[in-house]
């Protein structure tokens, strides 16, 4: 597996990770502004026919009580993010360093052996 196979194979990972997160939260937030307005008795819309909008710190409320609610799903996901990028870090460290090594090496006769070529 090349280095451009694992990169394709992460931010695969990182879009799907994302996608599966961005629907809940849009809608969760439209649901949230919606109950907010209806408690205040205003329309979505404002005279001008714009839409209307909370402040930071109604917004905070639900912000907080979407983190709270997936702060597992979320934990899980950085877990996994910090392991994959310590692998494909760890894995390229390694190539570098092999290939310090054998262009370094008497016993290699100076020719230089690229690991990142398959």
């Amino acid at each position: 597996m090349s280095a451009s196979d694992v990169k394709e194979i992460e931010g695969y990972w990182q879009t799907v990770g994302i996608k599966n997160t961005f629907p809940s939260f849009f809608a969760g937030k439209r649901i949230f502004i919606a109950s907010q307005l209806r408690a205040k008795s205003l329309s979505r819309r404002d005279e001008q026919g714009r839409n209307r909008s909370l402040d930071s710190e109604e917004m905070a409320v639900f912000y907080k009580n979407f983190l709270d609610t997936n702060r597992t799903r979320h934990a899980n996901y950085n877990k996994e993010w910090y392991r994959r990028n310590f692998t494909i870090t760890f894995l390229m460290a390694r190539v570098t360093l092999q290939n310090t090594w054998n262009n370094l090496s008497p016993a290699n006769g100076g020719k230089k052996n690229d690991l990142t070529a398959t």
